[in-house]
């Protein structure tokens, strides 16, 4: 599915990434992984159609000195990755905002108070109990 100009994978995902597992109103964010660097409305999703492991924003294992999805089969041929998007911590280019097309930094997300700095859309504040599936605890302390 393409939202908003961003290829995003996963299950049923809608045009503002609502997805299977999560279809609520304010389910309009999908997360890059750092792993292939692919967007994911969540978590489910990128089990059910990655052909690997899940990380972490804060931990990147499988990729090439750090650099997100360098090399991975999800890697969409032609996808735009600056420097940001090869970011591991909090200045990585990390969450789409399903509303309004805007990629958030990890950091950025983390202090958004569950609404997009750009167009104020709603997210879903039961994805804070979620955080340790997509960052680090490191970051998320770092946000508090």
């Amino acid at each position: 599915m393409e939202v908003h100009g961003h290829a995003v994978r996963g299950v049923d995902v809608g045009p503002e990434t609502r997805c299977r597992h999560y279809d609520s109103e304010r389910d309009v964010i999908a997360i890059r992984f750092p792993c292939c660097g692919t967007f994911y409305p969540c978590y489910e999703c990128h089990l059910a159609a990655a052909d690997h492991e899940p990380e972490r924003w804060g931990e990147v294992s499988g990729s090439p000195e750090g650099a997100v999805g360098e090399g991975s089969p999800d890697r969409t041929v032609g996808e735009d990755v600056g420097s940001a998007d090869r970011a591991v911590g909090e200045d990585a280019n990390a969450v789409l905002c399903g509303s309004c097309g805007s990629v958030l930094t990890v950091a950025e997300y983390l202090d958004c108070d569950d609404r997009c700095p750009n167009c104020r859309a709603a997210f879903n504040p039961g994805c804070r109990r979620h955080y340790d599936r997509y960052f680090t605890s490191e970051l998320v302390e770092t946000a508090e």
